[in-house]
């Protein structure tokens, strides 16, 4: 009981030291953690997503993996994984751990959007858009779910059912590039040409790196013979 506690109280600590914008601090908290106890669950989470923040999907994903492997691992958890397994292209694991996060936690709605977008990239469309209509029932102003029921729409060939959502999600959200950016690869298949370039450029004005836009705003260019 008492390492329990102390356990607790220097994940507190690692907690507060994160808030702050110390990382190699909250870092050490919880190697120290890791010292007293082996795959501490809470210790390697903690781990994993500052490894993914800090750009090594490598090193989180393992911290996550191990993370996971312990019953108290909560499904935010697997949930954290599945997306991360996800960017990198790893899709049958990230259903797995993505499905885990749903069956632990049923009124999840994060989770729930992962495990849409993992479907929806391993082409089982249909699947895809029950989980996103699903996080849309119980989260009508998560923009992202309707971002992402967007682009599920769109491989399905419901045009208007995609541009509704993104539009909805620019509603919700008037900053959000990736809507944008779908915007402007839409308008820009219907011959909307200053739609699509407005839109496109409205994307990368607000993420400057989001590659999508770039390639949009190109296509839309090249379609009105601007090389």
């Amino acid at each position: 009981m008492v390492m329990r506690e102390q356990v607790e109280l220097t994940l507190g600590e690692a907690q507060l030291q994160l808030n702050a914008g110390n990382g190699p601090a909250a870092a050490a908290l919880c190697q120290q953690i890791l010292a007293r106890v082996p795959g501490q669950p809470h210790a390697l989470h903690m781990l994993g997503l500052m490894a993914f923040n800090a750009g090594n999907p490598v090193a989180a994903i393992d911290a996550l993996r191990q993370a996971c492997q312990s019953a108290e691992a909560p499904a935010v958890y697997h949930s954290n994984l599945a997306e991360m397994l996800r960017q990198q292209g790893q899709l049958a694991e990230a259903e797995g751990h993505a499905r885990r996060a749903v069956a632990l936690a049923p009124d999840l709605a994060s989770a729930w959007n992962n495990l849409g977008i993992v479907l929806q990239e391993s082409g089982r469309l249909d699947e895809a858009r029950t989980c996103l209509q699903r996080v849309i029932a119980s989260e009508p102003g998560n923009a992202s779910a309707h971002n992402n029921l967007g682009n599920t729409l769109k491989r399905l060939d419901e045009i208007a059912g995609a541009e509704r959502h993104w539009r909805r999600a620019l509603e919700l959200e008037p900053a959000y590039a990736e809507p944008h950016s779908n915007l402007a690869n839409l308008f820009r298949e219907q011959g909307q040409y200053d739609l699509a370039l407005k839109h496109g450029q409205e994307a990368i004005r607000l993420n400057p790196g989001l590659l999508d836009a770039y390639i949009n705003l190109s296509a839309a260019e090249s379609a009105r013979f601007r090389y």
